[in-house]
């Protein structure tokens, strides 16, 4: 089909970086939003008040909720990284979805003062060098550096420097003692110092008595980094600044290495930052942390002692589950595939009487029980077209049992990979009512349902498949072999509304009024003879 009919919302992309994108207003223009968005964001400006003492969250969801774009909305309300004209879009979409109720208070939010915004990735550095290199480059990026306090990092680089030209003898011993102990150049634990690297500092202090003739390195003028923070939000009040947000984007990948290695210790400063979070009261400083599960999710396995260890450190954190209804995420999926009204309005009336009988056996079917016949015709078969129904309810179920990074309900919308919507659009008859059947999702997560083989029903049930159409081979007709992939679906996603029987097949591999029941009845009539597929005469 041609772009100008169908096609995806403009700036909505599948892969969303918080760090690069709090200040892209297309990002924030593209954002369609959700109760999950709706929930968290007036949590957080409730946190805002001066009062508060819920400062600190764990935002979970599993990849494919939208968490990454969710969270960069909010952080560049709070960041004021963008004119506030550039939230229109957002407040209309806000409006026209029912959400009156808050909108005043959001846009209360789009007026307020900001905050010093720290974005922080789990990229494997421990927590403190993570949070002080942060904090010094958010204060860098806002032109107030000055407002640094003085870390034990910046006292042995003025120490190194005074070396460097009053003292180069000092200076040469550090380097040859640092090249023997440690095998490393001075240019690369230099470099590893400005980056907050508790290892280079670790290394500093052991060779410093031994070029100072014994002297320890004096550390009276550092901060720990729940002091650190508290301190810069109290700085902050006089640049215009409310306080500091801490936002924490993939916080699982710091909780897998952390649980590996055994950072009891790094424990510790999350316990403390938390706690001096939720009592910050004027000098506000909120830290928020992005996971795909639960802290105590990622320490199973361990002692009964270090679990509840985790699960304590757990407790000072206030958990936010991403859910999103069904309901929504139809209307999501409509939202997203936008149509030129003028084209749209033709080809439904050129093709009304398909329309019509795509409505009524998809109604007959049962399958969305929680929508009212409006807005099955609203969301599902006008909103959602090209997808079949059936692709529609079972993408975002299939997306929340399987999706990785790669792979997610977002990616199949958005992308012109293989067996995507985007390709689906690129090949397709602008003229012809034509449907995206349920197979293709089949196609598109087989990778990831194998990976998953021995975890998920799934998994289990496309490999079954796979190696039936494999053991056929030429034999299988196409027709037979979307079947097979149809039912694979049915039979992995174990939905008591969506059983695997041979009418929801036949719905499944239905284009409205153009399904040939003959043919799809001989096709499965000849899976049964050939005992591919085993049909029980009681169910």
């Amino acid at each position: 089909m041609e772009d100008n009919m169908i096609s995806i919302a403009g700036g909505f992309q599948y892969s969303v970086n918080i760090d690069y994108d709090v200040g892209n207003a297309k990002k924030v223009a593209s954002y369609v939003p959700t109760d999950a968005f709706v929930s968290l964001t007036s949590d957080v400006i409730d946190s805002l008040e001066s009062l508060s003492t819920n400062r600190s969250r764990i935002v979970v969801g599993p990849y494919g909720t939208g968490k990454s774009h969710l969270i960069t909305v909010i952080a560049s309300v709070l960041k004021k990284s963008i004119q506030v004209e550039n939230y229109s879009p957002l407040v209309g979409r806000l409006k026209q979805a029912g959400y009156d109720s808050f909108v005043q208070k959001f846009e209360r939010f789009l007026h307020g003062e900001p905050y010093l915004t720290v974005l922080l990735n789990g990229n494997g550095k421990d927590l403190e060098q993570t949070f002080t290199y942060g904090l010094q480059r958010a204060l860098l990026e806002a032109g107030v550096q000055d407002l640094m306090p003085r870390t034990s990092f910046e006292v042995a680089n003025e120490t190194l420097g005074l070396w460097a030209t009053e003292y180069p003898s000092t200076l040469a011993d550090f380097k040859s003692l640092l090249s023997e102990t440690y095998e490393t150049t001075y240019s690369n634990f230099y470099e590893k110092l400005m980056e907050f690297d508790h290892r280079a500092m670790s290394a500093f202090r052991a060779i410093f008595p031994k070029v100072t003739a014994g002297t320890e390195f004096n550390l009276f003028d550092t901060r720990d980094v729940p002091d650190l923070y508290r301190e810069v939000s109290v700085l902050l009040r006089d640049k215009g600044y409310r306080g500091v947000y801490v936002v924490f984007d993939e916080f699982n990948k710091y909780l897998e290495s952390s649980i590996q290695e055994g950072k009891m210790s790094d424990l510790k400063l999350l316990q403390d930052l938390a706690e001096m979070c939720n009592r910050s009261g004027e000098a506000q400083v909120h830290l928020m942390l992005i996971s795909h599960q639960h802290m105590s999710q990622y320490a199973t396995g361990l002692s009964d002692e270090l679990l509840d260890t985790w699960r304590k450190v757990e407790g000072r954190f206030t958990s936010v589950r991403l859910r999103q209804s069904s309901t929504k995420t139809y209307q999501l999926i409509a939202t997203v595939i936008e149509k030129e009204p003028v084209k749209w309005g033709s080809f439904l009336k050129s093709n009304e009487a398909e329309f019509h009988m795509q409505s009524k056996a998809t109604r007959e079917n049962g399958l969305f029980r929680e929508l009212k016949e409006d807005e099955i015709e609203r969301w599902v078969i006008n909103g959602c077209y090209p997808l079949h129904p059936s692709t529609v309810f079972c993408l975002p179920r299939i997306s929340n049992r399987l999706a990785q990074n790669e792979r997610t309900l977002f990616t199949f919308l958005s992308t012109e990979d293989m067996n995507t919507l985007g390709f689906y659009l690129s090949h397709a008859d602008d003229e012809r009512y034509s449907l995206l059947t349920l197979d293709v999702l089949f196609d598109y997560f087989m990778d990831l349902a194998q990976k998953q083989r021995n975890q998920d029903s799934l998994g289990k049930s496309f490999l079954k498949a796979r190696e039936s159409i494999s053991k056929m081979g030429a034999s299988l007709r196409l027709v037979e072999t979307r079947m097979l992939k149809c039912l694979a679906v049915l039979v992995g996603l174990e939905e008591p509304n969506f059983p695997p029987t041979y009418s929801n097949l036949e719905f499944c591999l239905s284009s409205g009024g153009q399904s040939d029941s003959e043919e799809l009845a001989n096709a499965f009539k000849n899976l049964v003879e050939q005992k591919i597929v085993y049909e029980r005469k009681s169910d």
